[in-house]
């Protein structure tokens, strides 16, 4: 992949990782890029997705690579990503920049208690809730890991949630009741509460369109799962 700017860094990082190919160079020119230069690139929330969750994305990958250790408890909220001249957390990239400082732990409707100037300046300027259907957290139950694109990021991530829905949603219309991914009842918020949920549910054809089912949670499988890359390499529908 050509091009030198930090986009085009964080596509070649996914790219090195997927080839087993070395990978220090380009996270140093990505620790070392000014906060100011990284503003300027990303420009528009199209850029500002693509590059975060490319960046969370490899980080992932590569600290477990080197470490399956790392992780337990702390894994995400600890400072271990070097990015523009800040250490943040995947917690920092996902609750911070890409959630528009949403806390973790209220549901897509409480503000994160503390935004530092970086989080300011980087962050989205509107929540996308398909990106939890682009995030890999490392294990079995997270989506493939894809490259996202500025310039066709939205086709990208809604090929993604339609995968992500399909693969992870469960339906009982005898029951009327409806399995989705915990991570989507935990930011439920995001999809504009749990009727944004169902309709979410009804515009992707995972329930009918007079369906009005009960939600509940599907059992997480959080054993680590490395290296599981998306078909078609850097577009999440093959």
């Amino acid at each position: 992949m050509p091009g030198s700017g930090p986009t085009a860094l964080a596509e070649r990082l996914l790219e090195a990782l997927q080839r087993d190919g070395e990978t220090g160079a380009l996270e140093t020119r990505l620790a070392d890029v000014p906060s100011e230069r990284l503003a300027d690139a990303l420009d528009t929330d199209r850029a500002r997705l693509a590059f975060w969750l490319n960046a969370h994305n490899a980080y992932v990958q590569l600290l477990l690579l080197r470490d399956p250790r790392r992780y337990d408890r702390r894994f995400f909220a600890r400072d271990q990503v070097p990015l523009a001249g800040e250490w943040l957390s995947l917690d920092d990239v996902v609750h911070g920049v890409l959630r528009r400082s949403r806390w973790k732990f209220g549901f897509g409707y409480v503000p994160r208690p503390f935004v530092d100037p970086f989080e300011r300046v980087h962050r989205v300027d509107r929540r996308d809730w398909r990106i939890h259907a682009a995030l890999n957290r490392g294990t079995v139950d997270c989506p493939p890991v894809a490259v996202y694109e500025a310039s066709r990021i939205d086709a990208q991530l809604d090929a993604a949630a339609a995968s992500y829905l399909r693969e992870r949603v469960r339906y009982d219309p005898a029951g009327e009741r409806i399995r989705v991914p915990r991570r989507l009842l935990v930011h439920v918020g995001d999809l504009g509460g749990p009727s944004g949920l169902r309709a979410t549910l009804r515009s992707y054809g995972v329930v009918p369109d007079d369906a009005e089912p009960s939600i509940r949670p599907r059992r997480s499988d959080r054993r680590l799962d490395l290296g599981r890359w998306a078909d078609g390499w850097g577009d999440p529908d093959g």
